[in-house]
């Protein structure tokens, strides 16, 4: 079905499974959390919808993957195979931020005006 979120293509694979009936309360609601992947990542953008007993194991599960993509990504740039490569790392995720490309984006500006009033003043 199109416009389905990934809550909703679950729930409605847990509803047409085998398994025994699954009672919606306000505590089940809670404990569904959604995994959203890089789109240019190893998976594609995929959604992974998971499905937890209870809130506390859904916070449990959550901040266990929040620990083990920090540690990931670190793992990730520590391990450059070069000081060159890690530089490289660090030089993009630089570029890549907001902040940076705000400010660049301020400098293309200032420059186009500088040079408009040059121009009026030649």
């Amino acid at each position: 079905a199109r416009g389905m979120t990934a809550r909703d293509k679950m729930r409605e694979r847990v509803q047409h499974s085998n398994s025994e009936p699954v009672i919606e309360t306000e505590e089940h609601e809670n404990a569904i959390f959604e995994i959203f992947t890089n789109p240019e990542g190893y998976n594609s953008g995929k959604v992974y919808c998971i499905r937890c007993a209870s809130t506390a194991e859904r916070d449990c599960w959550t901040s266990a993957i929040e620990l083990a993509s920090k540690k990931a990504m670190e793992s990730a740039f520590a391990l450059g195979s070069s000081r060159t490569e890690r530089f490289q790392l660090l030089v993009k995720n630089t570029y890549d931020s907001h902040t940076t490309q705000g400010i660049i984006a301020l400098f293309i500006m200032a420059n186009f005006v500088m040079n408009a009033a040059q121009a009026e003043i030649n």
